[in-house]
């Protein structure tokens, strides 16, 4: 594929990136106007996002398979479709019970864009360059939640909360007439069957990698991370802060900011650092940052803007760690990207799901206890990292 082709199709998988990342964070500034035009809990409204992350996450599990059976483009043409069906259908929403029920188709429809997006990444680009393809893509997932959470706050101080979700089905729907007329297909290397006995095989085989296995538990505590800034930030910067809807969009825009500068950081570091060694240098800023929040909340010296600076930090090490874990885990898979990407995001989206789950149902939404669990997390991802990039440096006899 020529170099003009593979820079459309990477535009394409951007936009995919994006209204994944989208549905996640455009509508978080309405959470407290959702919470009092619904009369539901607050733990009720948060469960928004975990029951599209179950979605998301779960139905990726039976997408690579059919993507690598018939293709990426007819997935694609029934997952678009009905994540723009359901996104519209939010605006006759009569109750938080239809919210989530909705939430939850979402999730379902639109796993067919984060699991092609990933496959068609492997299919086009070549392994030496994945890891420059990959940042890119980081950097788009990374300017969403920039723009996604303002844009969010400018339509419900203008609209109201549904016309979020309505310009999501309409984008849904150009991003399929994009794809039809634009890209087409692009696996070359369709399987011959769809035997569960071989499909059960293959997932078991990524898990043979160790490349596979470690990064998709420092991505999964990654991802737990994000799921809980997006269920707490909403209620801790305008219930416990006081910050209007508008201001926390642009809360979210500079948090989110340091996750874009993570990821061009990565692309000039790959020049001069292994992968492995920017995620080291990743986990180190969390570890730290988190330390030095646990202390500012247990001292009594926080404030918005001390939470502030401590998020746009985590982003930043984010956007270094993703990028060169996502490319290590699908790299050893060129046949096998459907397969492999589908087990990525059904991991990474259910843990997401469930941590943030976990946090809605147990803790109460304030400063505190954000400090807490982002620490917890963030601890795992450094012990985790020091274990796996031993076992690394060993295996490619390279100086850690």
């Amino acid at each position: 594929m020529k170099e003009k082709e593979k820079g459309c199709v990477l535009a394409f998988l951007l936009c995919l990136v994006a209204i994944c990342q989208m549905s996640i964070d455009i509508y978080l500034p309405s959470i407290p106007r959702m919470i009092s035009l619904f009369a539901a809990p607050v733990e009720q409204v948060q469960m928004t996002m975990s029951i599209y992350l179950l979605g998301f996450g779960a139905s990726q599990i039976f997408y690579g398979p059919f993507t690598d059976r018939f293709g990426r483009l007819p997935v694609l043409l029934v997952g678009l479709p009905f994540f723009s069906v359901a996104s519209v259908a939010m605006m006759w929403a009569p109750s938080i019970y239809w919210v989530l029920f909705l939430r939850f188709v979402q999730g379902i429809s639109v796993g067919a864009a984060s699991v092609c997006a990933r496959a068609i990444l492997r299919d086009v680009f070549e392994a030496d360059e994945l890891p420059v393809a990959s940042s890119y893509m980081s950097m788009g997932w990374a300017l969403v939640p920039i723009l996604a959470p303002t844009l969010g706050g400018t339509i419900q101080i203008h609209f109201g909360w549904s016309y979020s979700f309505l310009l999501l089905g309409v984008l849904g729907i150009g991003l399929t007439c994009w794809l039809i007329m634009g890209i087409g297909e692009t696996n070359m290397h369709k399987t011959s069957t769809l035997s569960v006995n071989e499909i059960m095989q293959s997932y078991a085989s990524l898990f043979t990698k160790a490349e596979f296995r470690n990064n998709m538990v420092l991505l999964s505590f990654l991802f737990g991370i994000f799921s809980i800034v997006n269920v707490a930030g909403p209620i801790v910067f305008q219930h416990q802060y006081h910050f209007s809807t508008v201001a926390y969009g642009f809360t979210m825009l500079i948090v989110a900011f340091g996750y874009l500068v993570g990821s061009f950081l990565n692309t000039r570091l790959l020049i001069y650092l292994r992968s492995v060694h920017i995620i080291g240098v990743g986990t180190i800023i969390i570890f730290v940052t988190c330390l030095i929040d646990l202390v500012i909340e247990f001292f009594g010296f926080g404030s918005a803007y001390t939470l502030i600076c401590v998020l746009f930090s985590i982003y930043l090490s984010l956007g270094l760690v993703f990028a060169n874990a996502l490319s290590a885990s699908l790299g050893p898979f060129p046949d096998l990207a459907g397969i492999a990407s589908s087990m990525y995001g059904f991991l990474l989206f259910c843990s997401g799901s469930l941590i943030s789950y976990g946090y809605a149902a147990f803790l109460e939404s304030n400063s505190t206890s954000l400090a807490c669990a982002v620490s917890v997390l963030g601890f795992l991802m450094f012990a985790c990292h020091i274990v796996f990039s031993r076992e690394y440096c060993a295996k490619y006899s390279i100086d850690c």
